[in-house]
């Protein structure tokens, strides 16, 4: 693995532990999301959320954004703005425009609640950003993990055990 993506790991850990200690919030390492991002000159990414009750994404408590952009200029765009208003993906029709603007400078790591709704302003130069989430373990994990913990003492490579009424198979492989 590359030296900077290395950096870039051990920087998405340690805050991802200083997120947990500080907020009590339960985060799965294992399941911390990221991608290389690129919008190109006139790309955008309008208001949005990014952790939606009831989906998949509820498990999504923290996002992040890490900027690569050494050359980026005020005339360049591609802002990231997070709103204020309170609303989610939608603002409040009688709420002001309330927001914050974050410039997309190289080396800027920008961390928010997931259920903040914010967008990427149009762009005049494309821009680059590492985005991803720290998340929460999915409901009934827990009990998954302790199971697959007692289970995997008893589990031999090749063996066939008598488990409840099913057979559990081990794999050769």
């Amino acid at each position: 693995m590359g030296e900077a993506r290395q950096m870039v790991y051990s920087v998405l850990d340690s805050v991802r532990n200083d997120l947990q200690a500080g907020t009590s919030v339960e985060l799965e390492p294992l399941l911390t999301e990221g991608a290389y991002m690129s919008y190109p000159n006139g790309g955008f990414y309008r208001r949005h959320i990014d952790s939606y009750p009831g989906t998949p994404q509820e498990i999504r408590k923290f996002s992040y954004l890490l900027y690569c952009n050494p050359e980026w200029q005020p005339a360049d765009g591609g802002c990231l703005r997070i709103h204020l208003d309170g609303g989610l993906e939608v603002a409040p029709a009688s709420a002001p425009p309330r927001f914050h603007d974050v410039e997309p400078r190289a080396g800027t790591l920008v961390l928010f609640r997931s259920d903040v709704p914010h967008e990427v302003l149009d762009t005049a130069a494309s821009r680059l950003a590492i985005a991803g989430w720290f998340n929460a373990p999915p409901k009934g994990s827990s009990t998954r993990r302790s199971l697959i913990a007692a289970l995997g003492g008893a589990v031999a490579v090749g063996s066939v055990l008598k488990f409840g009424s099913g057979l559990l198979r081990g794999s050769t492989d």
